[in-house]
């Protein structure tokens, strides 16, 4: 199964209780064999990757304001999963 999580701010991260739960499942779900890709907020002062504990890792587009961070994360990484499903489709 292929598996999106979008949502969280970063991962890994103890910021939150959402970043500890999509950490939790995700890497358990790939440890099972599941093909598991994170949508990272893009921020500044973070080391960027593109794996981690056997799940995929990107970074996704934001404006790093309170106001607009989550709202505009969720556009892009909402457009991204579009986007792939409609390449899959074909």
């Amino acid at each position: 199964m292929r598996i999106v999580m979008i949502g969280h701010k970063f991962v890994p991260s103890r910021e939150g209780g959402v970043e500890i739960v999509v950490d939790e499942l995700a890497t358990r779900m790939a440890e099972l064999g599941h093909n598991v890709t994170l949508f990272n907020r893009k921020r500044k002062n973070y080391d960027n990757f593109t794996e981690y504990n056997g799940c995929k890792v990107e970074e996704i587009f934001t404006i790093n304001k309170k106001s607009l961070d989550a709202v505009v994360y969720a556009f892009f990484a909402t457009l991204k999963i579009r986007n792939r499903l409609n390449m899959h489709m074909k």
